[in-house]
Parts: C-alpha cells; structure tokens; sequence
C-alpha cells in the first residue's frame, strides 16, 4: 500500500477503512493492483481526521465521478485560502441551482488542503430548521468539542470546560450559553441577570471569540452548507462574526441556492462564487466515466445534453436511470441506446428520479417516503420504528436503496444514520406524496420520535411541532410550538419565538372549540403580541389580539386582559389616537393591578409615564415611572431599571428644565447598561444620555453617545429608540452648525419613523426641524413646509410651543418679510412653553425671540430676550447653551 499511495498520502484497505469508519475522511479510489494480492482489491485515501463525517464524505467513500468544469472555481477558493492563512480573513458564498456540485466543490477544497495545519470544521443548515436557532452553529460546537448524540450533560460539561480552557476563554462567562445551544439541562442562562437581546449578544459574542481565539492558534476554515435554509439566529451569529475576520486567519465559506441573498456581501473580504453548468464536452466525460467507457453514440450523447442540461446531478441520475431501464447496449465499442425502446425515457430530473423509486421493492418505496417526511438525515431506529417494517424487510429496502445510491449509509449499529445522496432526491420524494399520505407519514415520525427520547424531549420540540403540524395532530402541535417559543426566548430570540408562537396559534384554532381550547388560543396570542411589543411591532401586536378581544371580555378571563389592553394601546399610540390610548393603558394597569400581574402593570405604567410626558402632566409621569423602578427592584430586573431611568430622564425631566437630575439618572443608565451587555439595553440608555448630555449643551459628548447608540439600536432592531438617537444627534449637529450632517439624520429620523409605521405628531416636529436646517445649509423650503399643518397635526403638548419656535424660525430665515407672523409664532411658543412647563423649550423659544428682535433692528428687545434664555438655561443646568448665548450676547452688545 505504501508503494502505491502518492507523497503525502495514506491509503488503506477496505479492512482498515471499515474498522476507522467515522473517525476518518476517506474517499473510494476503486479496485487496484496490489502486490502480492492475487486480485485487485478497494483501496481508500484518507482525507481527514474527523467526528462528523457529511453527506459528501458518505459518497466519497462509495467513489466520485472525475471532477468537471470547477478548477478557476477551486483555485478561487484556495486563493481565499492562503490570503486568510496570512491573516487577512476571508468569507466565500458559493452559489447555484440545485445539483450544480456546491458540495463536491467544497469537498475538492478540502481535500486539497488535507495535508495543512488547520481547523476545519462544518455545519449544514436543513429545510426544517429554519425555525430552529442556531441549528448550523450546534453542529460547529458539537464538532469542535467533540460532543456526541445523546452523551449525559455531564460529560458534555466536561468537554466544553476542557475546549473553553485551552482557547483561554472565560468559562464564567460563556459556559452557559455553549450548554444552553448544545441543550445541557441546568445550563446556567437563566440565573444571568439579562434580557432576551442580552443573551443573543452573549451568545454569538462567544461564538466569535471562540473562532477567533482557535484561528490565532492555527488557521480556521468554517464552513456551512445550504444558507437558504439558514435560520434567522445562525445568520445574525454569521454576520457578527464576519465584522471581527478581516486581521484574523479565518476563511468562512458558504454554500446557497441563487435564491438566498446575503446582506453582508458587499464587503471586500466577501466574495461571491457562482458555480456555472457543464459544458457539453463536460457533461459527456461524466456520462462516460459512469457508463464506464471511452464512447458514446451521437444519439445517447444528445439526449444526455438535452435531458441534463449542464447539471452534474441530473447527469448522473440520468445515466443511473438509462442503466436501471435497461435501455443501454455497447455496440462496436460504443455506448448506445438500445435498437428497441419502447418505453417513454424521463425527460425531467423529476421524472428521473420517480422511475428510478418506481422500479424498487416496496419496503425501499416505503423507506425512501418516510425518509423524506423526516429530512435530509434520518437514524435507522427512527426509520425503523416509523415505518414499523421488521429487521429483514428493513434490510433489504435500504439495501435496494444503497445499492440505487438514493441515500448513503453512515456509521454501523445503534449509530448508524442514513442519507439522502441529494436534497433534491428527498424533495421529489415528498412532492410526490398526497395530502393524507404526508399526514400519516408525519404523524407516525413524530410518534417514534416521542418514544425515541423521552429523555431529552424539550431537544426535539421544534421538530415534533413540525411533525405534528404537518400530521394535522393540532394538540400535540400546539405543545410542542409552545415548547419551541420558550426555548426561543431563553435565548434572546425574539423572531423565532415568534415563529413558533404563530405555529402554536394556527394549531389550536384548528381544533374543536371548547372553554379550554378558546383560553389556550387567547393565552397564545397574548403572549405572540407580547413578543410583538418588545419588538415595538405594534400593529402586528394589534393583530395578535384583535380576534379574541370580545371573547375574552365575554368569558371575564382577567388573567389576559392586561396584556390584550396593553397590545390595543400600543396600536393606538401609533396611530396617534392618545384618546384611546390612554384609555387602554389604565384598563391595563387597574386590571393588573388587582391581578398581580406585575409584568403587564410595569409595562402598562412605563407606557402611561412616557405618555404623560407628551402631554405634559410630568409629576404623574415620574410617579408611572418610580412604580416601574419599584417593581423592577422587586424583580431584581437590572434590565427594567435601565430602560426606566433612560426613558425618565429623557421625557420626564429634560424637558422641564431638571437636567442636573437627567445627567445623572441617564448616566446610571448607562452603567446599568453596561452591565446587561446587550446592544437593546445599551442602544437606548446611550440614546437616553446622549441627549442628557445635548440638553445639557455638552455636545461633543452627546454627538458620540448618540451616534452609539444609533449603531447598538440598529444592530438590535430597536427602532424606536434609533430614530430618537437620530433626531436628537441631527439637533447636535444643527446647533453646532454642521448643517449638512444634521440633514442627513433629520431625513433618516423621519425615513425610520415611517418605516415603523408611526404618523404620530413627532414627525411633524422632526419634519420642522429639517426644514430649518436646509434653510440655514443655504436652500429653500420644500413644497410640503406648512406651518398650518405642523400645528394642527401635532397632538402632543409637549411640542406645542417648540414647533411654534422652529416655525418662527424659518420664517425669519425665508424673508424679513415674515417679521409679523414670526413674532406672533414665537409670542405663541412661550406662551404654551410656560403654560405646559416646558422649561427647557422656553430658553430655547427666548433665543429665537431675540434673533426676531435683532433682524426687527430692535437691539435693546434682542438683549433682553437672550439675556432671558440665559437666565431659563442656568436654572436648568444647561451650563453649555448658556455659554453658548453669552457668547452671542456679547456680539449682540
């Protein structure tokens, strides 16, 4: 064997390969020669070591049609390769239809790169699990520490103990977040003082820092398969670890379908590669090679080309078919069909495949359907109990099956899995189906799989909830989505979570009405538009609710009214209805209140207080929000305290002219902030202190929180507390004259206000305010700049007189003209600033008053007023606006 192999090569005997089946890579070289052997014998190269052998490996070892039409695309990639080894991180997407050779391109790359010391490791993403989190990223973990199926969670333990320490990383920190992916009971997430966003940071913080720390040791190449089934939170991971590559020696590579587009692509260390179809030339070497001859009459060779289309997959399973038919004959040593087909040859790839299934035993048929209601993968103990065929029967269909090469075997005894040669074999399969026979085949899956792990059920919750979804086994269903959603939130995942909520709701209203069936729908859709709230998704939370508001009211289920209040005054709020609104909120609160349900109490008074603000009553706002910080201590709510303090600081206090009090506040929010970890929490509380510090006239300051807080709010998809960074950031700029760019993020507060789907009267303030700002950059006023219309849409009070002032503003900008109407709209600013105690506003409506009385040419009225707006700003503490309009009244003296 040594003779034989080339340098840098092991090959072994099929002795050798069947006793380190699993612990090695190999791929299947076919019979040989071997000295001293009277017959040639299988010979296998190793390509790896390995603990997760994939789909591709399994076909490897069964031997592989000679690679066609990809070399410019393997060089592509082992270019991405040697640039990364230099430390200059690199991400390939691989793209194409299905069946182009994605994975045997990706095989090819890593056994050209056997022989180097690197890390490898894999990941695929599979059509179910789209609503399981972080499914790619568990099969990286379970490789990388060495995690097998169905080990106890001590031992598990133990093992990601051992890896964490190797790398050096902080076990305190990021152990439970590894136990919690790899569904390690007693994981330790839950005793984190964190919220959901909290642990989605944590997790995927440390997921890159484990990359990162492996790659400084020796090179890193992470690959994972089939990203157009990749679930939300396995992208989130890959896209905040592709922003920590460029200086590391990592080298992410992907594989798609065209119809996934990545958002992290235009980045110049990510590459896309397209993966073309075969020539005809190309597509006639496979033929050939399969049908193992050197020729082919014209005829097959156009009906190959025709029927295949350029498309590896297609080729082969073509040929297979052709083979399986019996329609080919050698002649005068040339391949050819047969003088006398009768038959209709498939001229589809699905019409291929079903022939190829059709002329099976029918315990292969029976597999091959089960097979492909479970998925890509599937246990032999779980095909076996789901298909109920006993031990011979069971052998026989999957050897016909192996022997068809529809799937590959891989491992032997109680590990042994089987595998679908192609995703595309499994889909055909299953579209084959009719409705009821789907439903029974799901039906029985989900059954073995509830007997299959009894132990570990809460593992397989998102699978049984498809299973049983699909099996139209709506209970079960609804269990096991319910299940899911709260193995979403443990983990911070807001969108899957509601996912599986949404699952949950579709199954129970598909059973037969009872009492308890309508309190189990209603539970669920208070909790859906819970998830929708904290995503600030009011309208869907609305939705959520509307169709069980009566009936909850009818069967007095108090338990769920606060939330259901809660979701139909956040709708309202948006839609700038403060009537209702209001009207809801203290339904909600009374409700709770006499309830003791203290969640929706600190929400619905944290809502209350925020509003109260807007409309001025701010002593009844500070009381909404000390009852928040009182139930938050109570709770030991790190999380709830900082988002009360941020939103009292900024609503509450600022406004009123108590900014010693609001630099404080917002500054313990920030620290609190810090401790929670999360860009959610930090985002707002940055946001929260960034105009502290503007309120306060520190600028510089407030222009580098708020410009954080911006990027941690778009990271976490808080958009409400992004488009109050970005208004009050374009106010900082507009203050210290840098015109341009307080445009810029005036236009992007109203641009996110709207795509919240919020009209409500801060736009029409934010819409003011870049009208000011382009006037003073030097343009004109826009078409739609009314100031009618800014007064009477603005339902808030507290922007009564501040709209007033901006408009008064313009006006004196536009034309002296304007002097009449710009007096008279500064006269009404401070009159509703003082009558709603705005404070703060009213410095500010004071200094626009005396630019009035200064282009008027009234210096002595001009003074006066500015030396009034100084007076305002030092009873407020906002010691940078007063040296700011000292520094003008001396010019104006």
């Amino acid at each position: 064997m040594e003779g034989l192999a080339e340098p840098g090569t092991t090959y072994v005997t099929t002795e050798t390969f069947k006793l380190t089946e699993g612990f090695f890579r190999f791929e299947g070289l076919g019979k040989k020669e071997i000295k001293g052997k009277a017959e040639p014998i299988e010979v296998y190269r190793v390509i790896a070591t390995s603990s997760m052998r994939t789909r591709f490996d399994v076909s490897a070892e069964r031997g592989l049609t000679p690679l066609m039409g990809r070399q410019q695309e393997l060089e592509f990639l082992l270019d991405a390769y040697h640039r990364a080894r230099e430390g200059n991180g690199q991400a390939v997407v691989i793209s194409s239809e299905a069946g182009m050779g994605k994975s045997r391109l990706l095989y090819e790359f890593r056994k050209a790169i056997a022989n180097d010391d690197v890390f490898f490791y894999e990941g695929k993403c599979l059509s179910y699990s789209q609503r399981a989190a972080y499914h790619p990223i568990i099969d990286v973990l379970k490789a990388y520490f060495r995690v097998d199926d169905g080990e106890p969670d001590s031992a598990v333990r133990e093992k990601v103990m051992k890896g964490l320490d190797a790398l050096s990383i902080d076990a305190a920190r990021t152990l439970p977040c590894l136990l919690e992916l790899l569904s390690v009971k007693d994981s330790g997430i839950d005793q984190e003082v964190m919220g959901p966003e909290a642990k989605r940071e944590r997790i995927n913080d440390t997921l890159s820092r484990m990359v990162i720390k492996a790659a400084r040791l020796r090179p890193m190449v992470l690959a994972i398969e089939d990203l157009h089934w990749m679930d939300a939170s396995s992208g989130e991971a890959v896209g905040y670890l592709l922003e920590r590559i460029p200086t590391e020696q990592v080298l992410l590579v992907f594989t798609c379908r065209p119809e996934f587009a990545p958002n992290w692509g235009a980045k110049s260390y990510c590459h896309h590669l397209i993966v073309s179809r075969l020539s005809d030339h190309e597509s006639i070497a496979i033929a050939s090679h399969l049908l193992q001859t050197e020729g082919i009459e014209d005829e097959l060779a156009d009906l190959v080309i025709e029927k295949t289309e350029g498309v590896p997959f297609f080729v082969e399973e073509f040929m297979k078919s052709l083979r399986d038919l019996g329609v080919i004959e050698m002649q005068e040593g040339l391949c050819r069909l047969a003088s006398k087909v009768t038959m209709n040859l498939p001229s589809s790839i699905q019409d291929i495949i079903t022939a190829r299934i059709d002329i099976l035993p029918e315990s292969a048929k029976l597999i091959i359907k089960t097979g492909s209601a479970i998925e890509r993968k599937f246990s032999h103990e779980l095909i076996q109990l789901a298909t109920g065929c006993e031990a011979t029967e069971l052998a026989a269909g999957l050897s016909a099956l192996k022997d068809a090469e529809l799937i590959y075997q891989r491992g032997v005894g109680a590990d042994t899995t089987y595998i679908f040669k192609h995703a595309l074999t499994m889909e055909v399969v299953y579209a084959s189906l009719l409705t009821g026979q789907k439903q029974e085949l799901h039906r029985k899956v989900g059954r073995s799989i509830e007997l299959l792990h009894k132990d570990t059920i809460e593992e397989h919750c998102v699978t049984l909830a498809r299973h049983f979804t699909e099996g139209a086994l709506y209970e079960e269903a609804a269990r096991y989505a319910k299940a899911a959603a709260k193995r979403a939130m443990r983990s911070g995942v807001y969108t899957d979570a509601i996912a599986h909520a949404k699952v949950q709701v579709h199954a129970l209203e598909k059973l037969p009405i009872t009492e308890s069936i309508q309190k189990q729908i209603i539970d669920a859709r208070t909790v859906l538009a819970s998830y929708f709230i904290g995503l600030n998704r009011h309208l869907e939370a609305k939705e959520a609710v509307d169709s069980i508001v009566d009936l909850t009211i009818a069967m007095d289920y108090r338990k769920r009214l606060p939330g259901i209040y809660l979701a139909l005054g956040s709708f309202y709020w948006v839609k700038n209805d403060l009537e209702k609104y209001f009207q809801y909120l203290q339904q909600a609160i009374d409700l709770a209140e006499r309830t003791g349900d203290w969640i929706n109490l600190w929400y619905g008074n944290y809502f209350l207080g925020s509003a109260l603000s807007f409309e001025c009553q701010f002593e009844k706002a500070i009381d909404c929000f000390n009852i928040c910080l009182q139930l938050s201590e109570m709770g030991n709510n790190l999380r709830g305290s900082t988002f009360v303090k941020g939103t009292m600081s900024t609503f509450a206090l600022s406004f009123i002219g108590k900014i010693d009090a609001a630099y404080v506040i917002s500054g313990e929010a920030v620290q609190a902030g810090e401790k929670c970890g999360d860009a959610h929490t930090k985002g707002m509380a940055y946001a929260s202190h960034g105009c502290a510090c503007f309120f306060k006239g520190d600028f510089e300051p407030a222009g580098h929180f708020l410009t954080d807080a911006i990027d941690l709010c778009s990271k976490s998809g808080q958009a409400t507390w992004r488009c109050w960074a970005e208004f009050w950031l374009a106010n900082t700029y507009y203050f210290t004259r840098c015109y341009k760019e307080s445009i810029h993020f005036y236009d992007q507060s109203i641009s996110t206000m709207r795509e919240m789907g919020q009209a409500h009267s801060w736009t029409f303030y934010h819409k003011v305010s870049l009208e000011r700002a382009i006037l003073s950059d030097g343009g004109t006023t826009t078409p739609a700049f009314e100031p009618d219309t800014y007064r009477r849409e603005n339902k808030f009070k507290l922007n009564e007189g501040i709209i007033e002032s901006t408009i008064a503003d313009i006006l004196i900008k536009l034309d002296p003209r304007f002097i009449p109407e710009a007096e008279a709209a500064v006269q009404a600013a401070i009159a509703a600033d003082e009558r709603n105690q705005t404070k703060w506003y009213l410095g500010q409506d004071y200094a626009v008053y005396s630019e009035v009385c200064r282009i008027k040419g009234d210096m002595p009225l001009a003074r006066a007023h500015l030396m009034k707006a100084i007076e305002i700003f030092r009873e407020c503490g906002a010691d940078g606006w007063v040296e700011k309009y000292e520094k003008e009244l001396t010019l104006l003296q």
